[in-house]
């Protein structure tokens, strides 16, 4: 009932989403920022990242804004919004957001619910986890077949993280 794709959707994908009531969450490739501990002039730094970020959200909001199926505006996914350099960025793609399209939510997808910066920018927080899924199936593909079944998949720690999140008061969504 709902699509995701680190890129806007076309024209004609979109009107399908609003025909069939199914719910889009719009996102530009800001995906993966992830620089090293203490590195400075990142890309999270560098003014033409920057424009450029700000520049794809603005043509995604002005391309898919007059659709009623977008629900959400994601200024990224899985960034290393921890970093210092990172706040700057993320303000400035949630203001140039919040300038063209106040009536939508702002989303931002994060790895394992890491939010940094995004905590306090974001309206909707995306989780995305893979708890129980690499961890636990990943190694069970090689084995010769008729090997025991995976270990039960218990999923602690989404529960956890979900219950931290909640916590914020805000919605959060399985993202991936």
């Amino acid at each position: 009932n709902c699509l995701r794709a680190h890129y806007p959707f076309p024209e004609a994908a979109l009107d399908e989403c609003d025909r069939r009531g199914i719910l889009v969450w719009g996102e530009v490739p800001i995906y993966c920022l992830a620089p090293k501990e203490g590195e400075t002039g990142t890309a999270f730094s560098d003014p033409p990242t920057v424009g450029l970020a700000t520049g794809m959200l603005g043509e995604m909001i002005l391309h898919s804004g007059h659709h009623p199926a977008v629900a959400f505006w994601s200024v990224g996914n899985e960034c290393k919004t921890a970093h210092p350099e990172a706040a700057a960025f993320f303000k400035a793609c949630v203001e140039a957001v919040r300038g063209l399209d106040p009536t939508r939510p702002v989303a931002y997808a994060s790895l394992y619910g890491a939010m940094g910066c995004m905590d306090g920018l974001a309206d909707v927080t995306g989780v995305n986890e893979y708890w129980g899924w690499y961890d636990k199936l990943g190694p069970r593909y090689s084995e010769p077949p008729g090997a025991p079944a995976p270990d039960s998949l218990e999923a602690k720690e989404l529960v956890a993280c979900l219950a931290k999140l909640s916590r914020a008061g805000k919605p959060v969504l399985l993202t991936e």
